[in-house]
């Protein structure tokens, strides 16, 4: 039985490529490279918080608790977005 990746990591993909679209079309080339740079350490940075934000949570609320948290941060922006 395969397991489905963790709730974190389904929303990391889902949101965070907005970022980096937004720095390939609308910044001006001559920062171009700086903002790219910038966008990747934070995607690093997010991704090294949101990994150790979930190990807390798996050992606090467990699974049912992380999915709550992910159902939560994906219905909010929903309904204050749409």
């Amino acid at each position: 039985m395969q397991q489905s990746p963790p709730p974190c990591l389904v929303l990391r993909h889902g949101i965070w490529s907005i970022p980096n679209i937004l720095c390939a079309e609308i910044i001006p080339t001559s920062i171009h490279d700086l903002c790219i740079a910038i966008c990747a350490l934070t995607f690093w940075i997010g991704d090294i918080i949101i990994t150790y934000a979930f190990l807390v949570m798996l050992s606090s609320v467990r699974f049912a608790g992380i999915f709550e948290i992910h159902v939560v941060g994906c219905i909010v922006p929903g309904y204050l977005f749409t």
